[in-house]
């Protein structure tokens, strides 16, 4: 069975972190992670590499929570999408 992107976000973020994912929900802020926005930055670059995709920074700085980040991520994903498809 393959992760959705909710999945792959959560495991990320539970490793960087090093909290069990179950802690993670879309409802968790980063200030609830003890995330702060350099922390962001480099959550992001490891979400970046997970995904193979670019995320703006003015993008980023905008995410407020781990839902934002999900929902971003899967708009950017979808646009990747459509761009490879022509």
């Amino acid at each position: 069975m393959s992760k959705t992107v909710a999945d792959r976000v959560i495991a990320v973020i539970a490793l960087v972190r090093k909290v069990p994912p179950e802690d993670v929900t879309p409802d968790t802020t980063f200030e609830q992670l003890s995330i702060d926005s350099l922390g962001i930055i480099d959550l992001l670059f490891e979400l970046e590499e997970e995904f193979d995709i670019e995320i703006p920074d003015d993008e980023a700085l905008r995410m407020e929570n781990i839902g934002e980040v999900i929902s971003s991520l899967e708009e950017f994903l979808a646009n990747k999408e459509q761009e490879a498809a022509g």
